[in-house]
């Protein structure tokens, strides 16, 4: 939904798109658009609903679409894998990080994904809807870091210029360090 005037209106979409939540999938969104020229403001949604059959993928709005990617994390082809959903998104000097994913074969889809509560998973610098843009294998695209603990992420949050990571019963902070790669 948006705001306009003075009522809450559901966005518009040329394609129907339905969410399989329950009442206790709440909605993580962000807006996030790559700071090049001509470049289109989306916005980011997760309910981070992976029960049973009918799990819901991270999906974006771009203002007339709902469009579901597929983030390929490694290089095509029968044994590639990719990123479905996570549970938090955030944009981070100029790439998306996606927090507590689910990532699986590309060829089953998001009902074989398995679940990495400890993953933090960020897009390149720039378009996070490129192809190539999650791509955790080839230096210099996406990446991965996994926090050392048994906890799972839950939530993140800016403090100023220093995004801290809540885990169950402690708290990660992730500092730029101005290292591209």
């Amino acid at each position: 939904y948006r705001f306009n005037a003075n009522a809450f209106e559901e966005l518009p979409s040329v394609a129907p798109t339905t969410w399989n939540g329950s009442d206790s999938d709440f909605f993580w969104s962000q807006t996030y658009w790559p700071m090049t020229p001509g470049s289109t403001k989306l916005m980011w949604s997760t309910n981070f609903n992976i029960s049973g059959a009918t799990r819901d993928p991270l999906r974006y709005y771009n203002g007339t679409t709902w469009t579901t990617p597929n983030f390929l994390i490694t290089p095509a082809g029968p044994a590639s894998q990719s990123m479905y959903t996570c549970r938090c998104i955030i944009p981070y000097k100029n790439r998306l990080l996606a927090f507590n994913t689910f990532e699986g074969p590309t060829a089953t889809g998001i009902a074989t994904a398995i679940n990495y509560p400890q993953r933090l998973r960020y897009s390149r610098i720039g378009d996070p809807t490129a192809a190539t843009a999650w791509d955790s294998v080839t230096p210099g695209l996406g990446g991965v870091i996994d926090v050392p603990s048994d906890q799972a992420i839950i939530s993140v949050e800016f403090i100023k210029d220093v995004l801290i990571v809540k885990l169950e019963r402690s708290s990660w902070k992730i500092v730029y360090t101005g290292i591209a790669s």
